[in-house]
């Protein structure tokens, strides 16, 4: 195998890993703000600051790191409504490209020239 073919293997593997997406992102920090409310929890009977922790104090941005359990579950509501909004956008998007496939229109009743650039039998 040459210098050549060897890089573009590598190349072709680099390519291969992608990174997440949006949705995988949310799923990720959800999880990580649960992890991090289950341990505030779990330490509260032995914390003598627990009240400081269980205080009304909200993050201001999404991307604050919220260091109190309200502002955890103010944070993990946030994340999955955007992870609804999300799923909801996708169904959206299967949708309306289901109809354009089978109905060449969209679920707006517009019409969509899906085969337009595609091979067809009738052309040849």
């Amino acid at each position: 195998m040459g210098y050549f073919s060897e890089l573009e293997t590598m190349n072709a593997n680099d390519r291969m890993e992608t990174e997440p997406t949006y949705l995988e992102k949310l799923k990720s920090r959800l999880c990580y703000l649960e992890d991090k409310l289950a341990s505030l929890e779990s330490n509260r009977a032995a914390d003598i600051w627990h009240d400081e922790i269980f205080a009304d104090a909200l993050p201001l941005y999404d991307y604050d790191e919220p260091d109190t359990a309200s502002g955890l579950c103010k944070a993990i509501s946030n994340i999955k409504k955007k992870i609804e909004a999300e799923y909801d956008r996708n169904m959206r998007m299967l949708e309306w490209r289901l109809s354009v496939l089978l109905n060449g229109e969209t679920p707006e009743g517009q019409l969509a020239f899906s085969d337009m650039f595609s091979f067809s039998a009738d052309a040849a």
